[in-house]
């Protein structure tokens, strides 16, 4: 097995309701009653309150990238599967994968064919039976990488719990993000939008 590099990424600290040691125990006890009410809860109260401690992965062919992830949903020790697709520069569709469990997540690159696709998605909607994957040499797209997106996106809508979409604005650019939930996680995608009033600027002006 190749050597692989495991590089940890900085803790993302999320919004803590305790910023200083000042806090009164009988709001921190109440605070950690409302984590064990149920797993969605929480999940959400845990990451509002801790810090969680992202570990990359790197150096992996695709057969150790997949069995990763088959060894981690064979245990059983994975909460959540966050999962955001692209295409590579090859043409070849790619799952940037992030295992969580507790308040630790590995993320990869994860190269994906149709077998790998399905057996993504059982463990996504919780399937008891996961689909045999056979070969891990990713496909090859015959199309632009915007139009694998959306008919990826409206793939993967169809069997979603809910949809979440949002447009957002960063240095300048606009973007339009789309969040599908899984009982087992989310699939993430974000498009760039063009500038809405472009058609008012003359020819061969830039924003």
């Amino acid at each position: 097995m190749a050597d692989i590099e495991i590089k940890t990424i900085e803790s993302t600290a999320v919004e803590a309701t305790a910023k200083n040691n000042d806090v009164e125990p009988v709001k921190m006890e109440v605070k950690m009653k409302n984590v064990e009410q149920t797993d969605n809860e929480s999940r959400t109260t845990a990451a509002n309150l801790f810090p969680i401690h992202r570990v990359e992965l790197k150096g992996m062919n695709n057969y150790e990238a997949f069995d990763v992830v088959r060894r981690a949903v064979e245990t059983g020790k994975v909460l959540r599967m966050l999962v955001t697709p692209g295409i590579g520069r090859n043409g070849c569709p790619y799952y940037w994968m992030g295992l969580r469990y507790g308040l630790n997540e590995i993320v990869f690159k994860l190269m994906v064919n149709d077998e790998i696709s399905s057996y993504i998605m059982a463990c996504l909607s919780g399937d008891e039976e996961k689909p045999e994957v056979t070969t891990c040499v990713p496909d090859k797209v015959q199309m632009s990488r915007v139009d694998w997106l959306i008919l990826h996106r409206i793939m993967m809508s169809g069997k979603a719990s809910n949809i979440k979409e949002e447009i957002v604005s960063s240095n300048g650019r606009v973007f339009h993000n789309t969040k599908l939930n899984f009982k087992n996680g989310k699939v993430s995608y974000s498009e760039e939008l063009d500038d809405v009033l472009s058609f008012l600027k003359p020819d061969g002006q830039v924003a």
